[in-house]
């Protein structure tokens, strides 16, 4: 959608959500769309959820408090010993080949061979009916919940950059030409906690959560010590 289309929405939904006094919702938003969405400074701003504490595909809410209609589906091979290692693609592919619509697809998070999907409660029913093959692999859904332990999050890794700077760390992490990297930035390919950054020369600091569109998306955890070189450590870790 168009970033026009796409505040013309939401003008739409906040002037609902006043006039009929209720709650009202958009679907899943990509970080692009969050980050025009809270650029438009409703007053009340709206609210974001994906269904857990760090989704990054996340629904908005006008208006007053309503519980999200938002479902975690977990979707299980019937026979671990026969099933083959599924991913977050693989997940992905095999629900939208239901013909169900990406913007009802939130985060799926991968866990002891398991995915955990969150999804508009719209097409709950679908998914838990005729969903029953990922791949090659037969599978079964459920509604279900996160469990604890479960993360996007894989394991802390090390990089060596130039410098904390924004585009020295994403070309870092993602194995680009710092040139590369600093285009990602100038071209509104790089979100910071979900708002898009193009300054290159902003410093990174533990805690921030980059996201590049076409790469993926990594947990900043800082600096770990300096190269014989003098270059720096820096720690992270890539969502899956």
């Amino acid at each position: 959608m168009e970033e026009k289309d796409l505040i013309n929405r939401f003008d739409e939904l906040y002037e609902r959500s006043y006039t009929e006094n209720r709650a009202v919702f958009t679907d899943f938003l990509d970080l692009q769309s969050q980050d025009i969405l809270e650029r438009q400074r409703y007053y009340p701003a709206p609210v974001l959820y994906g269904g857990y504490e760090g989704a990054e595909r996340r629904a908005a809410r006008f208006g007053d408090d309503g519980d999200f209609p938002l479902e975690c589906i977990r979707i299980s091979p019937k026979d671990m010993k026969f099933a083959e290692e599924l991913t977050h693609r693989d997940m992905l592919g095999a629900i939208l080949s239901l013909g169900i619509e990406r913007r009802t697809v939130g985060d799926i998070v991968m866990h002891a061979g398991s995915g955990y999907v969150f999804v508009l409660s719209s097409v709950r029913d679908l998914i838990l009916d005729e969903l029953d093959r990922v791949r090659h692999t037969a599978v079964v859904c459920s509604v279900s919940s996160l469990p604890e332990g479960a993360s996007s999050v894989k394991e802390e890794r090390t990089a060596v950059a130039s410098s904390e700077r924004l585009d020295a760390v994403v070309s870092a992490v993602f194995g680009m030409s710092r040139a590369d990297g600093k285009s990602a930035v100038d071209e509104g390919r790089v979100f910071i906690r979900g708002s898009e950054c193009r300054e290159p020369s902003r410093t990174l600091k533990a805690g921030d959560v980059v996201s590049v569109r076409g790469h993926g998306k990594f947990l900043y955890a800082g600096e770990s010590g300096v190269t014989g070189k003098g270059r720096l450590r820096v720690k992270y870790a890539l969502y899956k």
